[in-house]
Formats: C-alpha cells, structure tokens, sequence
C-alpha cells in the first residue's frame, strides 16, 4: 500500500471512529475507566494497522477486532450491530482506496454527519466527573462519568442512547 492511499484511510478510519456511537458512549461512561479516550485512540490505531498490515482482510476479521476490542477494553457489547457496519464500510472503503477511487472516497467521507468535537484527538480533554453515591477509596473502582458538551452521530446509524433507571445504556440499531 502506497503512503498517500494509508493517509487517506487513515482518514477514514479516524472519521468512523469519531463516529461510533457505542464507542463514544463507553468512553463517556467511564468503561474504560479514566484512560478510555486513551484506549480508543490507541484501539483506532490498532484497527488501522491490522487493516493495512493484512493482505485481504474480511469484514468478519475486522467485525471480529472490534468486537474483541469493545468488550475487553470497555466492558461493552454491541447490540447495535455497529461492529458489523463499521468493519464492512472500512473494507469498503479500502478497497475503494486500493482502486484508485480516491474521489469517490473524499465524497463519501465529506458526506458523513458532522462531529461537533474531535473527541479522538489525543489533545481533547475529557472532563471525568465522579459518581458521588461511591464510597470506594480506590480510584480504580470508582465510577465515573465523563463530560462532553456535545452529542456525535453514530457512523452505524443507531437510535438515540436510551438510559434505563438502573443506568444502562442501550443504543438499538433503526433496522430492527
């Protein structure tokens, strides 16, 4: 792969994943716990490196990694199929890359939901509030929520996050 086709899946991975509702929610929820926005930059990296470095990578593989990535990393499982979008739109679009279809790409990219922050940008900062019901003296163990002061559209088309009054949160996919 040339170097100007991975800067522009490079953009594409980072406008995904800024995207991705269950991602953002985990990171705002404290799943992964207080260096989640850490993680999911580093998680996005990853994701990017294993879709580069792998000759003919599948939809499956991909689906496969974030899956793995959301549950060991953020405690979280979609059931949203987020996974399943946003590993067949990265092959897509890889492949659309490896063709030469730059424009088709930039086009479809600039077509996306606007983000109201660039949360994934390492120089973001989070603000981490602390649940006040916790009496845990150990950081690790304390819940936690994180501030942001705005709401990103998922890249896998899901319905606004419900809370329920035990404080979960599900995001359900519109095609049901």
């Amino acid at each position: 792969m040339e170097d100007n086709d991975k800067k522009i899946f490079k953009e594409v991975v980072e406008n995904i994943f800024l995207r991705w509702t269950a991602l953002k929610l985990a990171v705002e929820h404290g799943m992964g716990g207080k260096t989640g926005q850490q993680t999911a930059v580093e998680s996005m990296n990853y994701v990017y490196e294993y879709c580069i470095g792998n000759d003919n990578v599948t939809q499956s593989e991909i689906q496969e990694v974030l899956e793995d990535i959301m549950d060991e990393e953020f405690d979280t499982i979609c059931e949203d199929n987020s996974p399943a979008e946003i590993s067949s739109m990265l092959v897509t679009y890889l492949k659309m890359i490896l063709a030469k279809q730059y424009d088709t790409v930039r086009t479809e990219v600039s077509a996306m939901p606007q983000c109201q922050t660039q949360w994934l940008n390492p120089n973001f900062k989070l603000e981490y509030k602390k649940d006040s019901d916790s009496g845990s003296s150990d950081d690790e163990d304390e819940e936690m929520e994180v501030c942001t002061d705005t709401d990103v559209q998922g890249a896998s088309r899901t319905n606004a996050p419900i809370t329920d009054e035990d404080g979960w949160t599900t995001v359900t996919s519109k095609r049901r």
